[in-house]
């Protein structure tokens, strides 16, 4: 599961998955904001692995 952050806050945004496992893809459902740092949380779903995460900024054009 993947779930994506406004970084700092707690705000969700939300997004679908595209195509089968192992080749999913998330999208979010709404253009993500220019100049915005993001934090995307992907949780395999078993029991004592912790979440990968990592941050991105979008562009301000």
């Amino acid at each position: 599961m993947l779930t994506l952050l406004v970084r700092g806050t707690a705000e969700a945004i939300a997004v679908r998955a595209i195509g089968i496992a192992p080749h999913l893809v998330w999208v979010p459902e709404e253009p993500l904001e220019p100049g915005t740092s993001y934090e995307a949380h992907f949780n395999t779903g078993y029991e004592g692995r912790p979440d990968s995460i990592w941050e991105f900024t979008t562009e301000t054009s």
